[in-house]
C-alpha cells in the first residue's frame, strides 16, 4: 500500500485526502490547526507546523509521495527542500506555481501565448473587476459599476497590487492538466457556478458544451502545458464571451471541488493519476474511464429555517468533517453536522457516539456523554469550555455540508438534489409557531450568479 503525505487539511487538503483514500492509499496529513476541515478524514493526523524541519522530515521519510495543499510560498519552498533532503517525491511544480500565484505574471504569460483574456482597464467599459495580484480564486475580488466607485476604492486601497479588468457575464469552465514535463493529460471539462461573492458554489461535471468550445478549452490547456512543462497539476478557469473562451486564471496546485466531481463523473482519480505518472511513469492513456455520468457538487449551509447554496468558503470554517454515504438521499456528504449518538438519519449504517468532556451541559459542572445535541451545541454550556467538535463562527442550529450527487443525466442529478433538500426540510428545520398556526419553516436560497 502506498503511503501519501498531505501537507495541509483545508479545502485542497480535504480533496486530496478523499481521493487518496479512494485510491486505496494510506494517508497522513500534517496541519498545525487541529480543527482543520479534513483532519479527521485521513488515516493519521499530525498536529505540527510544517516549518518544523526535523519533525516534518521524519514523516517525509516514511512517505512514498508528498502532495502539498497550501498556498504559502515559503512553506512550499521548504516542502520541496525537505523532499530533496529525504529523497521523497513531492508532487508539485514550484516554478509553475511562482507564475500562477501572481495574476500579473499569469496575465503576462497569457499575453505572450496569445490566449484571449478579459480586457484591461481603462481600455474597457464598466463594470470592471478588481483582483488582488497575489490571491487565488475569489479572494478579495470586487466589482464596480461606475468610475466614481472604482476611484474611491483605489484612493483607499491603492492600485499597486490591483489587477483591473472588464467584468464579463457568461458560463465559466474549468480544466485540470496533469503532466510529467513531457506528457500531459486532460481529464474532463467542468462547469463552474459562482455565488454573489464570485466564490464557486457548484461544479457540474461534465460541462455541457459545444464541440467548438471543447476544442478551444483543450487548445488553451495544451498551449499552457507545453509552455509550463508542468510536472504535477494545474487548473485553468475560463469564461465564455460571445463564443470565445477568455482565460481568467491558472493555479499550479491541487484544486478543490473539481477533482471529486470529475472522479464521480468519470472514475478518473487525479491523485492516483499523479502518483502513477510521477512515481511509476504510467501515462493515463492506460486509465480506463468508467463512462461519464452527471455529477453536481455543491456546498450548503442549513441554519434555522434557511438553506443556502454558497461558495466553498463556508467549508473552510468547518472542523471535524465526516464523510457520510446515503445521507438523506445524497450519494454522500462531507459535513460538520452531528446528529446525536443515533447517527445520521438516512445514512447507510453510519453512526457516531463520540465521547468527551462537556462543561456546563444543562447546568452540570461536567458530564461524560455520547450526546451530541445537534449542531447547535450543548444547552447551558459556556462558550469555549467544551471539546464539542463544532465549527468556527457557526450559529446555534447551523451546519454545513458538501453534497455530492451523481446520476445518469444532469436533469436527474438536480432532481435528486431537490429531493435531498425536501428531506432536510422534513427532518432538520425548526418548527416555528405563529399564533395558532404551526408551520415547518424553510427558505431555500440558491445564491446567485451565472
Amino acid at each position: 500500500m502506498k503511503r501519501i503525505l498531505v501537507l495541509g487539511a483545508k479545502l485542497q487538503g480535504t480533496e486530496i485526502i478523499y481521493l487518496a483514500k479512494e485510491a486505496g492509499y494510506y494517508v497522513t496529513v500534517i496541519d498545525r490547526n487541529p480543527l482543520a476541515p479534513g483532519a479527521d478524514l485521513a488515516d493519521e493526523y499530525i498536529c505540527e507546523d510544517i516549518l518544523n524541519e526535523e519533525a516534518v522530515k521524519a514523516y517525509f521519510r516514511t512517505a512514498d509521495a508528498v502532495i502539498p495543499a497550501i498556498e504559502d510560498l515559503e512553506v512550499l519552498e521548504r516542502a520541496v527542500q525537505y523532499g530533496s533532503l529525504t529523497g521523497t517525491k513531492v508532487l508539485f511544480d514550484l516554478e509553475a506555481y511562482r507564475i500562477s500565484s501572481s495574476k500579473n505574471r499569469s496575465n503576462q504569460l497569457f499575453s505572450e501565448l496569445r490566449i484571449p483574456m478579459p480586457r484591461y482597464y481603462p481600455d474597457c467599459a464598466y463594470p470592471v473587476i478588481v483582483k488582488p495580484d497575489g490571491l487565488s480564486g475569489s479572494a478579495g475580488v470586487v466589482r464596480f459599476n461606475k468610475k466614481e466607485q472604482l476611484q474611491a476604492y483605489l484612493r483607499e486601497k491603492g492600485s499597486e497590487n490591483a489587477v483591473i479588468q472588464e467584468y464579463l457575464q457568461g458560463p465559466s469552465y474549468s480544466l485540470e492538466v496533469i503532466g510529467d514535463g513531457e506528457r500531459f493529460y486532460f481529464p474532463q471539462i467542468t462547469e463552474v457556478v459562482v455565488d454573489d461573492n464570485y466564490d464557486c458554489k457548484r461544479i457540474i461535471a461534465p460541462a455541457r458544451i459545444s464541440g467548438d468550445i471543447r476544442r478551444q478549452m483543450l487548445d488553451i490547456g495544451q498551449t499552457l502545458a507545453n509552455r509550463l512543462k508542468i510536472k504535477g497539476i494545474f487548473d485553468i478557469e475560463v469564461i465564455e464571451d460571445k463564443g470565445v473562451l477568455k482565460i481568467l486564471e491558472i493555479d499550479a496546485r491541487f484544486p478543490s471541488q473539481t477533482p471529486i466531481s470529475v472522479y464521480r463523473s468519470t472514475g478518473l482519480n487525479m491523485v492516483k493519476i499523479m502518483v502513477e505518472l510521477l512515481l511509476d511513469g504510467r501515462f493515463p492513456e492506460q486509465v480506463v474511464r468508467s463512462g461519464e455520468k452527471a455529477c453536481i457538487y455543491q456546498q450548503i449551509q442549513v441554519s434555522g429555517a434557511d438553506i443556502e447554496v454558497l461558495g466553498e468558503h463556508i467549508i473552510s470554517g468547518c472542523s471535524h468533517l465526516k464523510r457520510v454515504r446515503g445521507f438523506l438521499g445524497a450519494d454522500e456528504v462531507l459535513t460538520d453536522y452531528f446528529g446525536g449518538s443515533g447517527g445520521f438519519p438516512g445514512a447507510d449504517g453510519t453512526a457516531t457516539d463520540y465521547c468527551g468532556c462537556k462543561a456546563g451541559l444543562s447546568g452540570a459542572d461536567e458530564v461524560l456523554t455520547n450526546y451530541f445535541g445537534g449542531s447547535g451545541g450543548f444547552p447551558g454550556a459556556v462558550l469555549g469550555l467544551t471539546d464539542y467538535p463544532g465549527s468556527k463562527g457557526r450559529r446555534p442550529g447551523e451546519w454545513r455540508a458538501i453534497v455530492i450527487i451523481t446520476r445518469d443525466s444532469e436533469e436527474q442529478a438536480f432532481q435528486a438534489f431537490e429531493a435531498f433538500l425536501t428531506n432536510i426540510r422534513r427532518n432538520y428545520l425548526k418548527v416555528e409557531k405563529t399564533g395558532r398556526r404551526q408551520r415547518k419553516g424553510v427558505l431555500y436560497h440558491d445564491k446567485a450568479s451565472a
